[in-house]
């Protein structure tokens, strides 16, 4: 039986859950959030952490935008989504994948496994890939 937590604890965290409103809605939430996180920390220097765990999103232009605006606050963008991404010479997923640290499959996230996907490092350098049944496939470092 899974372990559930109420969402009081979770946000003392420092994680903050959206439920409510419909996908857009929430959509539209997170990047609000983020925004004005992301304001109020512009003028730090040290480097921080954001993990976006979200449906998938590759092919919203304005949430790829934002993930680009976070990056450019010096930050390390690690995302989570309950699919693969399409094969990375597909230009949604460069596009996302330009700007995020990070990729895991909701699943290997939730049982402690590696990321499918580490900006500047092949599938292969990310110790056990396949880790994630089969869904690495067609993404990988795209550097290059």
């Amino acid at each position: 039986m899974p372990i559930s937590y109420p969402i009081k604890d979770i946000e003392t965290g420092g994680i903050k859950c959206v439920f409510a409103g419909d996908e857009q809605t929430r959509v539209n939430k997170i990047l609000h959030d983020l925004t004005f996180w992301g304001i109020r920390r512009k003028k730090e220097e040290r480097r921080a952490n954001v993990m976006v765990i979200s449906g998938s999103r590759f092919d919203d232009e304005l949430y790829v935008k934002f993930l680009g605006y976070l990056k450019s606050l010096n930050t390390n963008i690690l995302l989570a989504q309950p699919e693969n991404l399409p094969h990375p010479d597909d230009e949604a997923s460069k596009s996302l994948l330009g700007h995020v640290s990070e990729v895991w499959i909701w699943q290997s996230l939730a049982t402690g496994e590696k990321p499918i996907y580490r900006r500047g490092r092949s599938l292969q350098d990310v110790d056990d890939a396949s880790a994630c049944s089969g869904s690495s496939q067609g993404v990988g470092d795209l550097s290059g």
